[in-house]
């Protein structure tokens, strides 16, 4: 995860407790499998 695609898309710094699919459905994208 970049810095520019955290900026695009907060995200909970707990994110290491959701898997890689559920963070790509958070952020509207399904580029993290």
């Amino acid at each position: 995860m970049t810095g520019d695609m955290e900026k695009k898309y907060p995200i909970p710094s707990d994110v290491r407790m959701y898997t890689r699919e559920e963070v790509a459905e958070m952020i509207g994208c399904h580029t993290f499998k």
